[in-house]
């Protein structure tokens, strides 16, 4: 059996020294990620948030007036951001105009009811709801579903 009294002064100050190094190098690369983790996060959803304020600035005509072929391609523009999963454009009594899929998707994703200007993270992914507004007056909301 391992005694503390059978080690001399040396080796103890050793393991004591050691133990506090790595007890600081655990903190600190502890600390790192955290921080790197809650960066990467809060870069997400502003990127998203731009993406979306762009969509919904760019979808008012098309909301406005319920053109489906319009509100499409307006969503459309999103195939050349990888990180966007899903979209969507709602009208203001909750009913979806226009959608977008990923190109790689395989599930089939169901829109949620519309929520006023918030976001969210589940598991998977960053979920963002915006305003569509016209002369300062919500007509709609765009949500975006971020990976």
């Amino acid at each position: 059996m391992f005694k503390l009294r059978n080690i001399t002064i040396k080796q103890k100050l050793t393991a004591i020294i050691m133990l506090s190094t790595l007890f600081a190098l655990f903190s600190a690369a502890t600390g790192f990620i955290v921080r790197n983790w809650l960066e990467d996060r809060k870069e997400l959803v502003a990127e998203t948030s731009t993406h979306a304020m762009v969509i919904a600035d760019n979808s008012t005509a098309a909301v406005t007036f319920k053109d489906e072929k319009d509100a499409k391609q307006i969503l459309s523009a999103l195939h050349s951001t990888r990180d966007i999963v899903y979209a969507c454009i709602y009208e203001i009594d909750g009913q979806v105009l226009a959608e977008y899929h990923r190109d790689d998707m395989t599930n089939k994703v169901q829109p949620p009811e519309p929520k006023s200007d918030e976001h969210f993270f589940t598991d998977m992914c960053l979920c963002m709801f915006k305003p569509i507004t016209n002369k300062g007056e919500v007509i709609g909301t765009i949500y975006l579903m971020s990976d």
